[in-house]
């Protein structure tokens, strides 16, 4: 199959996964915080550790400092996932997603602090029209109604892409001098330890999580296990699209997430609004729009 198309697989699938997010926040989660939905994934580490420890049992072999470090990391993209989550609750799939194009954003300003890469100009204009891309996202008008911010959606989401940026900058340090498979390991540690906290120490959390396992189980369990396969599927299908094309090009595919993201959603409300509902009024259709493609303009010239 040609690279092209994994990759588009790759993202269709990371697509997916922003819908199934929103559908169980939105119809199990909506009289309670998103603590439940967090310890699903952060708990999930418990499988995966055993997993990569049979894959490679030299995850041991790391300095005190190194683990140190990346289960730091671990507990990073805990926070980088709750700030989503919380900021599906404010707002659709398709008006949030657009926002993880910051993530290469404050990652050239995370690398230039602390690996000193240089950042061209070309980058500095392209994460500009980003952000303009991303701000006309940021206002809301309904009928009838003044024009409102989204504050708290920008915010969650502005915190979530720094906190994705920060997270992958302390990873590359540190793994460049560690093996891919202890580095990964100790990162799911972290998240472990994360889920382990919320769980013991959060009252209000571990209450929803044992509610939602009672009252629904078996459909956040097997709808939780679809996104973690797809999860898989997709950093796979990226990672094989990557051996046979410029990683730049890749990642240049993902970063079609935004539209597809926003197809789905009218596709779904159209033909399964039970599912997931987005506005489709000609304003809000022209708003989303207008920031994706401009998002998508600046997201190529950031990549080339």
């Amino acid at each position: 199959m040609n690279w092209f198309f994994i990759a588009l697989l790759s993202t269709l699938c990371f697509s997916t996964i922003s819908h199934i997010d929103k559908y169980l926040i939105s119809r199990y989660l909506r009289h309670s915080g998103v603590g439940a939905l967090m310890l699903f994934s952060a708990l999930f580490g418990a499988v995966v550790l055993p997993v990569i420890f049979l894959i490679n049992k030299n995850v041991f072999s790391l300095s005190l400092s190194s683990a140190l470090w990346l289960v730091t990391v671990g507990i990073l993209s805990f926070l980088a996932i709750f700030f989503y989550f919380k900021a599906l609750t404010y707002a659709d799939a398709s008006t949030a997603i657009p926002f993880f194009q910051l993530i290469p954003v404050f990652g050239f300003g995370l690398g230039f602090i602390f690996l000193r890469e240089t950042i061209p100009w070309q980058s500095i204009i392209a994460g500009l029209v980003i952000i303009i891309g991303v701000l006309i996202l940021s206002f809301e008008k309904k009928s009838g109604q003044p024009i409102i911010f989204k504050r708290q959606m920008v915010w969650l989401m502005a915190g979530s892409s720094f906190t994705y940026a920060l997270y992958e900058i302390i990873f590359k340090i540190i793994a460049i001098q560690e093996t891919f498979w202890a580095s990964l390991f100790w990162q799911n540690v972290g998240l472990l330890l994360a889920g382990l906290f919320l769980y013991f120490f959060i009252t209000s959390y571990r209450q929803d999580f044992h509610n939602l396992l009672r009252d629904n189980w078996s459909r956040v369990i097997g709808l939780n296990l679809i996104n973690e396969v797809l999860n898989t599927v997709a950093v796979s299908l990226i990672q094989y699209a990557s051996l046979l094309a410029p990683i730049v090009l890749v990642l240049m595919v993902n970063s079609l997430q935004p539209v597809l993201v926003f197809l789905i959603g009218i596709l779904l409300t159209l033909f399964l609004p039970k599912i997931s509902k987005e506005n489709l009024t000609k304003q809000t259709l022209l708003q989303k729009s207008i920031a994706i493609t401009i998002v998508l303009v600046g997201s190529y010239f950031l990549y080339f």
